[in-house]
């Protein structure tokens, strides 16, 4: 069995972005991309200053 070092969460919601807060403060290496950037504005890649260690991902 391997280990998980990476974690993706497709949709940044309540839900979603609450497991990406939890496994980026665990340590893990950790991914969101939102299916509707549209609705929130999203420019593209960029960090996230609330969640350090969190890359957001455009469509």
């Amino acid at each position: 069995m391997t280990d998980i070092t990476r974690v993706a969460v497709m949709g940044a919601g309540l839900m979603g972005s609450g497991i990406v807060e939890v496994a980026a403060r665990a340590g893990y290496q950790t991914v969101v991309r939102e299916t509707a950037p549209a609705a929130h504005g999203d420019p593209g890649p960029h960090r996230t200053e609330d969640r350090p260690g969190v890359l957001r991902l455009r469509r």
